[in-house]
C-alpha cells in the first residue's frame, strides 16, 4: 500500500507539472454576417492544447496541467440586427486527455455547447478593411479517463469549465473570394471544477481554470459556390488550429 500511496503521489505531481500552451476554443466564424432575419450554420474540426490552473488533490500544492482535445462542433447564427447576429453552438469532444512528459490519462470523451454574438464596427479604415467582434460562453464537461501509476489506475478525472472569451479582428479582403483576419482575444471570465476519484471511492474536487487569458486570434476564409471554407487558429494565450465550412441558412444571401 506504501508503494502504491508513493507511485499515486509521483505521478500526480506529474499530472500538474507539465506546461505547454493554453486554448480557448472558438466555435464561430468570428468574421462571418447573416443578413436580418435570416441564418446561417456552420461546422468545424479542431485540435486544442488547453493549460489549467489547479490544485494537487494530494500535496494541496498548486500548478497547471495541459489537456489536448479533438472535437467536432456545428453552430447556428442569426442576423439580429444589420451589425449583431446571436449564436448557439455545440459539439462532441472526440477525445480528451491529459498529457505531460511523465505521464498521461487514457483518455476519454465529452461534449461542449454555448452561445453568443458577434457583429461588426462601422470604422472607414481603408477599402476592403473590416472589423468584427465576438464574444462567447462555452461550456465544456468531458472525461479524461484513468491516471495510471505503472500498471495501478490511481484516480479516474473529469471537469466542468466555463469561459467567456471576447475579442475583435481585422479583416482584409483580397482577390478571388480570400479574407485573411486577425487580432486580440481576452478570456473575461473563467470558472471550473475537476473531479478526482481515487481508489477505495475516496472523492475530491478541485478548483480548474484556465491558466492564461491574453491572445492572438488568426484566420482566412473563402467563399466557393456560396459556401465558406475557413481555418482558424491561435498564438500567444493558446496553441489551436481548426478548419471549417458554413453557409447561409433561410434563403439565398443568408449569410457570408
Amino acid at each position: 500500500m506504501r508503494i502504491k500511496n508513493l507511485l499515486s503521489g509521483f505521478c500526480i505531481s506529474m499530472f500538474l507539472g507539465y506546461s505547454a500552451t493554453v486554448s480557448a476554443e472558438l466555435l464561430i466564424d468570428p468574421v462571418g454576417k447573416s443578413e436580418v432575419g435570416k441564418g446561417e450554420i456552420g461546422a468545424f474540426f479542431g485540435n486544442s492544447t488547453v493549460k489549467y490552473s489547479t490544485t494537487n488533490p494530494v500535496t494541496s500544492k498548486k500548478g497547471t496541467t495541459d489537456v489536448k482535445r479533438q472535437y467536432i462542433s456545428a453552430y447556428y447564427a442569426y442576423g439580429l440586427s444589420e451589425n449583431v447576429n446571436l449564436f448557439a453552438t455545440g459539439g462532441f469532444i472526440l477525445k480528451a486527455k491529459v498529457d505531460g512528459d511523465e505521464s498521461a490519462t487514457s483518455g476519454d470523451t465529452g461534449f461542449v455547447f454555448g452561445g453568443g454574438a458577434r457583429g461588426n464596427i462601422d470604422l472607414d479604415l481603408a477599402p476592403g478593411v473590416d472589423v468584427s467582434w465576438y464574444a462567447q460562453l462555452l461550456i465544456i464537461k468531458e472525461d479524461y479517463g484513468s491516471l495510471k501509476a505503472g500498471d495501478y489506475e490511481v484516480a479516474r478525472i473529469e471537469s466542468s469549465t466555463k469561459d467567456l472569451s471576447v475579442g475583435a479582428v481585422v479583416a482584409k479582403t483580397l482577390k478571388e473570394g480570400i479574407t485573411i483576419y486577425g487580432g486580440p482575444e481576452f478570456v473575461f471570465y473563467k470558472d471550473g471544477d475537476v473531479d478526482w476519484s481515487f481508489i477505495g471511492d475516496i472523492k475530491k474536487t478541485e478548483s480548474f481554470e484556465r491558466d492564461k487569458s491574453f491572445g492572438l486570434r488568426l484566420g482566412g476564409r473563402k467563399e466557393i459556390s456560396g459556401m465558406t471554407f475557413s481555418v482558424n487558429a491561435a498564438l500567444m494565450n493558446e496553441s489551436s488550429f481548426s478548419i471549417g465550412v458554413n453557409m447561409p441558412f433561410g434563403g439565398m444571401g443568408g449569410g457570408s
